[in-house]
């Protein structure tokens, strides 16, 4: 009887350690989730207005630009239709120090045009207009474009170069049908002018 006594007490401390080693689990996933959301809260009300519109003369492209976060594979999201563009909510304003970024599709990898179907006819120079929910209009200019591979670290983009940029990236190369996406992206890099 001693002995099943002393078993039923050690089964019941088994079962307060694992209790415990679940609580404290809870606690930290918990403690993370809320770091998580700390360092992923959208910048708006801290910087300034989020950008509503873009405008490029060249391709004679005007957009209206809404927050995009992360999929759920953690790769910077895309809009969910073909005439919007994303500004990356949990980075950079445009217009602040930092790489700001702005992203559309190319095509739906066959027909359907994107919002940046004839962004790669952009080149050193030409001007890019972003407008945020106040009115004012900040103009870029071009001054440099670049094709990474969809593999690719998306490091350099993302890097912080000391001065206002604006980054805009979309699908390029060759269209993979078993991925629905394209083997390449183009990004177009803008300084700020004003």
């Amino acid at each position: 009887m001693l002995k099943q006594v002393c078993y039923s007490c050690a089964q019941n401390m088994r079962a307060k350690i694992i209790l415990l080693a679940v609580l404290s689990l809870l606690i930290s996933l918990t403690r993370s989730r809320v770091a998580l959301a700390a360092m992923t809260t959208p910048v708006a009300g801290v910087h300034g207005a989020l950008p509503s519109s873009l405008y490029i003369p060249k391709i004679n492209k005007v957009a209206s630009v809404i927050p995009v976060g992360l999929t759920t594979a953690g790769d910077m999201d895309v809009p969910h239709n073909f005439i919007q563009a994303g500004w990356y909510q949990f980075g950079v304003l445009p217009g602040k120090v930092g790489s700001a970024i702005i992203d559309g599709h190319v095509d739906n990898g066959a027909s359907i045009p994107g919002v940046f179907k004839h962004l790669h006819e952009l080149a050193v120079g030409d001007d890019i207009y972003v407008t945020d929910q106040s009115g004012n209009i900040l103009h870029f200019k071009v001054t440099g474009t670049t094709v990474y591979r969809r593999t690719s670290s998306s490091a350099p983009i993302f890097a912080n170069a000391g001065i206002p940029l604006l980054k805009i990236i979309t699908c390029y190369g060759t269209f993979i049908p078993k991925d629905k996406t394209y083997d390449r992206r183009l990004v177009i890099t803008a300084s700020l002018v004003g």
